[in-house]
Parts: C-alpha cells; structure tokens; sequence
C-alpha cells in the first residue's frame, strides 16, 4: 500500500507565489504621508511591507518607527502591530527589496514610496521584469497621490514638461486628494484634466488620503484601491472598461507638451508582428517619446494582446481571459 504524501500547509504555497509592488509617488504636501502613516498603523488587515524614500522628511512617522542600519544603506525592516514592515530606502530600493525577500512569508505587498520630485518611469521600468527572468515581484500598479488645491499651479510650473505632469501620466490610480481644501467648480476643472492627460487612470476624490465606501456587508477603503491593480498585466480587465468608455472624439488631447493619442479600430484584426514593428519604429528608430502606452490588440488569429509600454521599453503578450 502506498505511503500517502504529507499535506503541504498554504503557508508553503504562499511563499511561492510572486509578490505585487505598487509605486506611490506624488508631489510634496500631496498627502503621501498621510498614506503611508495610515498604512503602518492601522488595522486594516493586509500585511504590506513599505519602502520609503523620503523617510527623513515624515517627521511624525520617522520618530515612531526609525531604527538605523549600521550600513548606512537602508534602515533595518521593523515589524509593526498592525502586521505590517517597514524601511526606509536611503539610496537605491533595490537594496532594501533584497534584503526585504529574505523575509519572504511575512507580507502579502509591497509599496515602494518614490521622493516627491521624482518621475516615476525609472523605477517602474527597473520592477516592470520579463517573467523568463522568474523574479520574486512584479509591478502591480503606479498610484499617485494629488493635491486637489495646488496641482494645476505645479504643472504649470517653468519646465515644458515636469513632475507633477510624469506622476500624473504614469499613474494607473489617483487619489485626488485634499477635496475640501478647494471649490466644487475647481475640482470638476482639475478631474478633467487629469483624465485628459491620462484618460485611462481610475480617479477617487479623498480627504486626508482616505477614501471609503460603504456596500451593505462590507466597507472598500483606499488600501483596496491602490493594491491589487495588475495594471502591467495581460489579465486586467479594467483596461477594458477604460477603452470602451473613452470615445474617438475625447481621445486626442494636448496640454503644455503632453498629448495624449487613443487609437480605437476594432474593425479591422492586426498581423502582431506588424504591430511590433509600427511600435519598434515609433519607440527606437523615430525616438518619439512615448511616455505610458497601454492598449488591447485584435489579431489576425481572432485573439487578443495586451500592450504595455513605459518611455523605449514595451511589451505585447497574449490577453489572458
């Protein structure tokens, strides 16, 4: 008679699993802040494990959670009674993820705060991995954080294409944020033209970087709006409903050097090699600066691919239903 196996605990399969990165990024004063201090303490029920790259300036949180690293490279990982972790990524956060996966097991997520005044893009496509490359992460989504008051006074800032404007075009998530520090006709203005910049990101109005809505068994809280995105991957849906809801007419914008290009034609199937190489000339040999591509492709071969691209890198896989 033949031994039966021993049962493999979940715990064990857990730690196979690959663990989403969520980037937060956002000006200073957007609210970031307040955030990741909502994040490391309260009991919200996830285990999300925070890098934060601008520790030295949260003043409130750094006097509560500091524990310095005798390397100088990054703080030590501290455990906090809400289940989640933290650290505080001094120079490169890529330090503080490996040291981070010798603690695989004891968190579910990962959030990697970006300085106020920093794009985005670097880090993104530094986490954005072939899965060939068989990491341990992959990168769930780009959050950012806006200040309802000031943000339309920050992108028009001196330089033809700045910060805030990046933050903004990299974000899958906005949290529109500080809603009652301004008027109901500037916050319509300000919605719009986030959404003209950047018509496929998905929009929640907050209040101390708090969102939260009621359904009769359960509450959503903005811990459930900026994880679990898969926005760079082949299986989100919400790209869908984004495509099907922006029409021809509203696709085409321009606002201080950004133009913002939707291309729908799902009349006609497409040969993917050739879209490869319509995007490889764009990208590589015209050098036209493409700063987020995102889209759906109908093939020849009555399937569909999911595009994603950030700045030169792009990828094309199968559509996973």
């Amino acid at each position: 008679m033949n031994e039966i196996p021993d049962l493999i605990v979940a715990e064990e399969f857990q730690d196979e699993r690959k663990v989403p990165v969520t980037i937060i990024t956002g000006m200073l004063g957007s609210g970031k802040t307040t955030l990741l201090n909502y994040i490391l303490t309260e009991n919200h029920g996830k285990r999300i494990a925070v890098i934060m790259n601008e520790f030295a300036a949260t003043g409130d949180i750094e006097k509560s959670l500091t524990l310095n690293d005798p390397n100088g490279e990054f703080e030590e990982w501290l455990d906090l009674q809400n289940g989640c972790m933290c650290c505080s990524a001094k120079s490169n956060a890529v330090n503080a993820i490996e040291s981070l996966m010798s603690r695989k097991g004891k968190f579910d997520y990962i959030i990697i705060e970006t300085t106020g005044l920093a794009d985005p893009a670097p880090i993104c496509q530094m986490l954005w991995m072939d899965e060939g490359m068989e990491s341990d992460i992959y990168l769930d989504g780009i959050v950012t954080v806006v200040d309802a008051a000031n943000i339309i006074r920050q992108m028009n800032e001196s330089k033809l294409i700045n910060e805030a404007t990046k933050q903004i075009i990299m974000a899958d998530r906005i949290l529109l944020n500080k809603i009652d520090l301004t008027t109901d006709s500037k916050l319509e203005e300000v919605e719009n033209t986030l959404l003209k910049i950047n018509p496929l990101s998905e929009i929640k109005k907050t209040k101390y970087s708090k969102y939260f809505l009621y359904h009769q068994s359960y509450r959503i809280d903005n811990i459930d709006f900026i994880l679990g995105i898969k926005a760079f991957s082949s299986a989100e849906e919400s790209i869908k409903v984004k495509l099907a809801q922006v029409s021809l007419k509203e696709s085409a914008h321009q606002i201080k050097g950004i133009k913002t290009v939707m291309l729908i034609d799902d009349l006609v199937p497409l040969k993917i090699e050739s879209v490869e190489k319509f995007i490889q000339k764009i990208l590589w040999e015209d050098k036209i600066p493409v700063m987020r591509l995102k889209g759906i492709v109908w093939t020849d071969t009555k399937n569909y691919y999911s595009m994603q691209g950030v700045y030169e890198t792009f990828d094309i896989i199968p559509f996973q239903s």
